[in-house]
C-alpha cells in the first residue's frame, strides 16, 4: 500500500453552453504546491470560495524523473449571481454527503 498526500477540490465546471457541472480536481505529489497556492489565492480574495471563477488548464512539466501534465490555476473573474447560487447548492450537496464521485481513469 502507498499513502500519498492528496488534495481534493470539488468544483463547478462552466460548460460552453454556460451550464455548470460538478467536478473533482485531485492534486497530489508534484501538484501539492499548486493546490496550496490556489487555496492561498482563494483566501486572499476573501468571501466564499464560490464567489470567484478560476481558469484551470494544464501544461507539460518535466524534471530528471520524467514528464507529466500539471495544473495551471488562474483567477478569471467574479462569479455571476447564478453561478454563485449553483456553486452554493453544490457545496451544500457535497457537505451533506449527497455527492458521489465517479472515478474514471483513477490510475492516470
Amino acid at each position: 500500500d502507498i499513502l500519498n498526500d492528496t488534495r481534493m477540490h470539488f468544483c463547478q465546471q462552466v460548460l460552453p453552453d454556460g451550464s455548470l457541472t460538478g467536478v473533482l480536481v485531485s492534486m497530489s505529489r508534484t501538484q501539492l504546491k499548486k493546490s496550496k497556492n490556489w487555496m492561498t489565492l482563494m483566501q486572499q480574495r476573501g468571501g466564499d470560495m464560490f464567489d470567484t471563477v478560476y481558469t484551470a488548464t494544464s501544461k507539460l512539466e518535466e524534471n530528471d524523473n520524467g514528464k507529466w501534465m500539471g495544473w495551471v490555476i488562474e483567477l478569471e473573474r467574479d462569479a455571476e449571481p447564478e453561478e454563485k447560487a449553483a456553486s452554493q447548492a453544490f457545496y451544500e450537496s457535497v457537505a451533506a454527503g449527497a455527492v458521489r464521485v465517479k472515478m474514471d481513469n483513477a490510475e492516470e
